[in-house]
């Protein structure tokens, strides 16, 4: 099984991704911090709640997912 940055490396035409959904069975962050750095998704979907999650405002909650915008897209509310 190949870590999702080397799936992402291989199958991707660029390094821009609009929507990310994680749901890794409980190594959620695990697998977001793996991906820090290179893919910076301008709106994330993981399961759980709470994560710092730096250059990223949380928009919800919702049935034990939690929505993510990357600070320079997001509308001032």
């Amino acid at each position: 099984m190949a870590p999702l940055s080397e799936i992402l490396t291989t199958v991707a035409h660029s390094s821009q991704i609009d929507f990310l959904s994680i749901d890794a069975e409980g190594m959620d962050y695990e697998v977001w911090k793996s991906l820090k750095g290179r893919w910076m998704p301008k709106l994330i979907c993981i399961e759980g709640k709470g994560y710092k999650m730096t250059g990223y405002v949380e928009l919800c909650r919702m049935t034990g997912n939690t929505f993510y915008m990357r600070e320079d897209v997001c509308p001032k509310l």
